[in-house]
């Protein structure tokens, strides 16, 4: 008899990447930004200057170029 799955190892949904000041879904010309110690990934260079401009509860993402 085959051994069961203890269950959810394995079994994860893969999300999609969203950027990290619009939202918009990220593909392979997503573009790396160091904030802090973290490193989060936006969709382009507006939303890259938006992030390293930003207070952290404050950031506007008006004039997104990919919007």
């Amino acid at each position: 008899m085959p051994a069961q799955s203890a269950g959810g190892y394995g079994d994860e949904l893969v999300s999609e990447k969203t950027c990290a000041a619009c939202d918009c879904r990220l593909d392979e010309s997503a573009i790396q930004v160091k904030i802090g110690t973290r490193v989060v990934e936006v969709c382009c260079d507006e939303c890259a200057r938006k992030l390293g401009e930003a207070i952290p509860s404050a950031a506007s993402v008006d004039g997104c170029e990919r919007t």
